[in-house]
Formats: structure tokens, C-alpha cells, sequence
């Protein structure tokens, strides 16, 4: 099998897809043999893995998946005893820098609240009006509420309308703020968890990180995401940023929370010079939504990059919790296919994707897959075209556009 075969297939992606790429890219780049390194990589990476869990290369699907879940639920255990939450927060505070980004002010903050007052959030806390409610609640707290409170039509269709009018002096930079919400949000935050799939949630346009309390906390999960999303807040304040200086500064800011992606594919405009901007997990939905299978980057990838390296720093620091959370190291975007009922079933070793399943108790055959799906597809582009922060810059660039065309990319002087 080709190496562009063999990414195509754990890719889910036709031959012609990859090949088109690979070509393309060579004739732009000069690099060679990257598909092949690539396939190399991650064979060497899954023959580690296999014999540090004692398995033969010849296993069967289930029994790989189940040893990685295993490897998942000694992190759990180590991070319940060793930690509160708490701490966790203070941790993840601290080995990110406690980074600061330019999001909307406090005084915009209660304008949005007095021009259209969240009913469900007065109704559920007892009050008659926002003024009232200002005088005795906390405005960070209210804030949170928005997302699991309030109906997701009104505040689409009302609350987040005046959106449109943002200025720039709306905006302030300040400190990323993280949050445990009170005991009081509980039960109508229930829904939200359910939905989410996790009780830790952010506003990136607010620059808050806030949690719901459950009795049932994943320490873990809770706090790889914790890193994820202080790594996104600070990659969408880049991109708010950077709006500050185009005439429909609003309209920017309202399609980069949405995460507008391109309605279809960019099949026509020939595969390889063009790759979509993906700004959230499409397979969450739909795992063949056709937008998938064409070259793509997603900033979501990246940010979860980004996370784990922060999360393999800190555990290398802690020595007691060290072994379980290296033995993910720079596995993001390593997988393939195991023997499995007379087929084969693609396995990721992705460590979110491990996460989840293990916090979801699905099966082999239900697993998570697309973290080390749109991570693969970062790792090609970033293979020929830079590293993570290349990626990011290119990303910033191109978000108000949706896709990325690479020619364009490769005039620049600092491109190689």
C-alpha cells in the first residue's frame, strides 16, 4: 500500500484526495516523502504503544481500545486522589501564564444585560428586573448562566443581535477569567452538561472559563479542556483583534462565534490549492459530512496541541502522575485500523479521544475518533507547510474567508 493509500484509508478519505494533495503540495513545496514519514511515524508510534500495554501487532481492535481506556482510568484515579479542583484550576492558570486577551467589557457587558433582559435567569433567581439583580448577583456568574439558562433561539435571535453594533471600544483587554459556578446553578445547568457532554464550558467573546457543578466530576477531562479552551479564548481574542481594524468589525465578530464553515465542499476549485477552514468538530453531528473528506485545517486541533503539551509538562513536573499521561505523548494525531469481527475497526490513540470514550463508557465500536481525524489533517499541512505557530498565523489570516489558498500562502517571503 502507498502511503497516500494508507493516510487516505485512516482518513476515511478517497485515494484521489490525497494523491491530488500530495502532488500539489510537493510542486509548491519541494519536500518529498512526507505522506511516507508521516505513515512511518505513526507505525513506529503505535508498535511503542503496543508493547509498553504488553499487545502483539497482530491484536484485535477490542483489545487495543480496551488497554488505552485502561491506561485513561489510572489517569482518572491519579488525578482524584492527588487533586482538588480547586487546584487544578490554579495549575492550569499557572502553566499557561495566566494569559490575557481582548474581549468585551464589563460596562458592555451590562448594557447587553438592561437592552434585553434575560427573563429565565430573572425568573429562576427571584428577581423583578436587571437592576435588581445587579445589586445582589455577580455579573461573571450571569454571564455563564447565558449559555445553559437562556433558550439558544432568543439569544440568537435577540440577545446576540446587537452584536452587530460592537465597537472596539466595546472591547478591553483583561485576564482570562475561570470560574466554578455556585451550588445554585445545578439543576438548570443539568440539560447543558448533558448536551455538551462535559460541565465545563466558555464564552470566548467574554474570555471566561466557567464550570457547572455535578456530583460526578471528571478531574481529568476537566482539566485537559480547561487548557484547551484558554488556548482557544486567547486564539479567537488574535482573531477579534485583528477585526478591530475592518469596517463590519460586529458582523466578523458574530461569524467567528458561530464558526461559520463554508457550505460545501471546495472540490471545484481543484484539491490541493485549497484547504477549508474547519472551525469545529463537523463529525460531532455528522462523521460524513462530505466537508470531512476534503483538505481541510482545524483550529480546534490546534488548540487541543497545544493543551496536551501543557498537559505533558505538568505531569512530567509531577512525577507521581507522570508514566500513565506520558505514555499519550504526541499521539494526537496516530491511529489505525485492528482485526475485529471478520473487518476492521480504526482505532485512535488520541488522548481526548480516549478521554471521552472512557467518560461516555462507549464500546470499540462507539468510540471518539475525530480528534485524531482533524489532528491528521493539521499534521499534513503543518508536515509541509510550518509548525503550530505558522499554522495559527495562516489560520488568523484566513478565518474571515473560510479556506486557505495556498499559493497565496507561499508567496510570502517567510514561507519557505
Amino acid at each position: 500500500m502507498q502511503p497516500y493509500q494508507k493516510i487516505a484509508k485512516i482518513l476515511r478519505t478517497p485515494e484521489n484526495v490525497i494523491y491530488n494533495l500530495q502532488t500539489e503540495l510537493e510542486g509548491l513545496t519541494n519536500k518529498k516523502d512526507v505522506l511516507r514519514d508521516l505513515v512511518k511515524i505513526n507505525e513506529e508510534k503505535i508498535k511503542d504503544r503496543l508493547q509498553k500495554m504488553n499487545l502483539s501487532s497482530n491484536i484485535l481492535a477490542k483489545d487495543v481500545f480496551n488497554g488505552l481506556q485502561k491506561k485513561v482510568s489510572r489517569c482518572n484515579d491519579i488525578f482524584d486522589k492527588k487533586f482538588t479542583l480547586e487546584q487544578l484550576i490554579e495549575a492550569a492558570q499557572d502553566i499557561s501564564g495566566k494569559p490575557k486577551g481582548f474581549f468585551i467589557s464589563d460596562k458592555k457587558m451590562r448594557d447587553l444585560f438592561f437592552k434585553n433582559p434575560p427573563q429565565n435567569i430573572l425568573n429562576i433567581l427571584g428577581y423583578k428586573n436587571v437592576e435588581e439583580m445587579f445589586q445582589k448577583e455577580d455579573i461573571t456568574e450571569l454571564v455563564c448562566a447565558l449559555r445553559f439558562a437562556e433558550d439558544s433561539l432568543w439569544l440568537n435571535n435577540v440577545f446576540f443581535r446587537p452584536y452587530n453594533h460592537l465597537q472596539k471600544e466595546d472591547f478591553e483587554e483583561r485576564e482570562i477569567k475561570i470560574v466554578i459556578l455556585p451550588k445554585k446553578w445545578e439543576k438548570v445547568g443539568r440539560k447543558f452538561v448533558g448536551h455538551k457532554l462535559h460541565n465545563i464550558s466558555h464564552l470566548k467573546e467574554f474570555g471566561i472559563i466557567f464550570i457547572i457543578p455535578t456530583e460526578n466530576i471528571n478531574k481529568f477531562e476537566v482539566f485537559t479542556l480547561l487548557l484547551h479552551y484558554l488556548f482557544e479564548i486567547q486564539f479567537y481574542s488574535k482573531l477579534f483583534k485583528r477585526y478591530q481594524n475592518f469596517p463590519n468589525f460586529g458582523e466578523n465578530i458574530i461569524s467567528a462565534l458561530k464558526g461559520e464553515i463554508i457550505g460545501y465542499p471546495l472540490r471545484y476549485h481543484g484539491t490541493g490549492k485549497y484547504w477549508q477552514i474547519i472551525q469545529r468538530y463537523l463529525a460531532k453531528d455528522d462523521p460524513n459530512d462530505p466537508r470531512l473528506f476534503e483538505p481541510h485545517v482545524n483550529p480546534e486541533a490546534l488548540h487541543w496541541e497545544n493543551a496536551e503539551r501543557l498537559i505533558f509538562d505538568f505531569a512530567k513536573k509531577n512525577k507521581n502522575i507522570c508514566d500513565e499521561i506520558i505514555f499519550f505523548e504526541e499521539l494526537d494525531f496516530v491511529g489505525d485500523y485492528f482485526p475485529e469481527n471478520n473487518g476492521e475497526v480504526l482505532i485512535s490513540f488520541d488522548l481526548i479521544d480516549n478521554v471521552i470514550s472512557f467518560s461516555k463508557g462507549t464500546s470499540v465500536f462507539e468510540k471518539y475518533l475525530y480528534h485524531q481525524q482533524e489532528a491528521l489533517w493539521n499534521e499534513i499541512f503543518k508536515s509541509y507547510v510550518g509548525d503550530g505557530e505558522k499554522l495559527e498565523e495562516i489560520l488568523i489570516d484566513n478565518m474571515d474567508k473560510g479556506y486557505i489558498y495556498l499559493p497565496d500562502v507561499f508567496k510570502k517571503e517567510d514561507i519557505k
